[in-house]
């Protein structure tokens, strides 16, 4: 099922219900680190870590329409693209999707399906800056990367931040500062058990 909804040629979005058949959400260890008969949420990281369902991308569609006006987007730590890509079918156009690739020397992910530019986090805000949302999904544990970016955030700008908070993403300092600005978190978000991620909307005050 996984190869179907991550197949190049005709992807396919499936709904919270659909993934829970194969990663059974409400079960840590049946949708496990473990391969199992059913998959596991290692296999799954290999296309994406945000957990991809039609409702969590009609999730950030409705956040994103909401706040912002005319949304111009950049996507760093895109891994190979396939937020962007949903984002795109959604309805947003142009998005600018980029991601270091440090990974590519230690893990075997499968193909991009939206044109992905290898660029680090910091050098893509710098060279894109008409942009007005930055959106950052699973950046490393312990990167200081995050709290740079979120540090360079301009008043007319969004940080669009999916992850886990105080958990396997960024460091203690990226929390701490990002309470001195406004966050809108969705109404709710499909994960894996025992995973705590979700998606935040951050700018400044």
């Amino acid at each position: 099922m996984i190869k179907t909804w991550f197949n190049l040629e005709n992807p396919v979005l499936p709904t919270k219900n659909e993934f829970g058949k194969i990663y059974n959400i409400e079960n840590y260890w049946d949708a496990g680190l473990n391969n199992n008969k059913k998959g596991s949420r290692h296999e799954y990281n290999k296309f994406s870590w945000p957990v991809l369902t039609q409702e969590n991308v009609n999730q950030l569609y409705e956040l994103i329409t909401t706040q912002i006006k005319n949304p111009k987007i950049l996507e760093i730590c895109a891994g190979i693209g396939w937020l962007s890509y949903w984002l795109n079918k959604s309805g947003f156009d142009n998005i600018i999707t980029t991601d270091n690739m440090t990974w590519k020397n230690t893990h075997n992910y499968s193909k991009s399906p939206i044109p992905t530019t290898k660029m680090g986090g910091l050098t893509a805000i710098k060279k894109y800056p008409d942009v007005n949302l930055i959106i950052m999904s699973w950046p490393p544990y312990r990167s200081v990367m995050p709290l740079q970016v979120l540090n360079k955030l301009r008043s007319d700008q969004c940080l669009l931040y999916i992850g886990e908070v105080w958990g396997c993403n960024a460091t203690g300092n990226f929390f701490l500062e990002w309470e001195k600005y406004s966050v809108v978190e969705v109404k709710t978000w499909n994960k894996f058990w025992g995973i705590h991620d979700s998606a935040y909307l951050i700018k400044r005050k």
